[in-house]
């Protein structure tokens, strides 16, 4: 899992890249857009979309905040 904050709200993705893995936790993130470390694909942090390729999206997941924890749901 690859968790953001953004502008203070909390987003959070699967934490690799289906290119061929890499860990999208540990890629820059630019509003909210974080590039892939590896081979530089891009993925919205809010909703996992993939933007520079359509059809290799990321699931996006719900987080919310409980006290200093950040919960986020896996179904």
């Amino acid at each position: 899992m690859a968790v953001f904050l953004v502008d203070g709200a909390v987003h959070a993705v699967v934490g690799h890249c289906p290119h061929r893995g890499g860990p999208l936790g540990e890629g820059t993130v630019r509003g909210l857009v974080v590039t892939c470390p590896w081979h530089r694909w891009t993925f919205d942090v809010t909703t996992g979309r993939c933007l520079s390729h359509p059809d290799r999206d990321v699931a996006s997941r719900t987080v919310s905040l409980d006290g200093d924890d950040v919960v986020v749901e896996i179904s």
